[in-house]
């Protein structure tokens, strides 16, 4: 479903009569969406070894590469209307998890895999998982979660 003035019409109607009913607070009111991260690099030719920054005395240099050369990452953010963030979501194109390529993700990252790196049904399940421990709804102290109509997210 494309961007048209109907839709945005009856989408600010229906966000603002659900805010006048509820009347969440600013810290209840959260905002997803995700965006798609390419890990090409055309400043390195192929034929060029990149430089390596490593601490001083390291005598050996790691690095996990891919054999394709253009892969997307799916980096899913969320936060609240007052500026507080749900933590991060990465989603790397891989068949099997690996936890190094996580090693040094913020705290409460929730690292997930598809083979595509793209966001799907199953996934997104398990961010709304991911949503409810950090953003504690309840009953009593309800949430607002806005997410745009992208079909990963239906």
């Amino acid at each position: 479903m494309g961007f048209n003035e109907m839709q945005m019409t009856r989408f600010h109607n229906n966000l603002k009569s659900c805010c006048l009913e509820k009347k969440f607070p600013a810290h209840r009111k959260f905002n997803m969406d995700e965006t798609v991260i390419s890990t090409y690099n055309n400043n390195i030719s192929p034929n060029r070894t990149p430089n390596v920054i490593t601490p001083k005395g390291k005598k050996t240099v790691c690095k996990i590469s891919s054999a394709e050369r253009d892969q997307t990452i799916t980096a899913i953010c969320c936060m609240n209307a007052t500026g507080v963030f749900v933590p991060p979501t990465l989603i790397l194109p891989r068949k099997r998890m690996n936890p190094l390529l996580y090693k040094d993700a913020s705290n409460g990252t929730l690292s997930l895999i598809s083979d595509t790196g793209y966001m799907h049904s199953h996934l997104l399940i398990d961010w709304q998982k991911h949503f409810v421990k950090h953003a504690k709804p309840s009953a009593e102290d309800l949430v607002l979660l806005v997410v745009d109509n992208h079909t990963s997210n239906c």
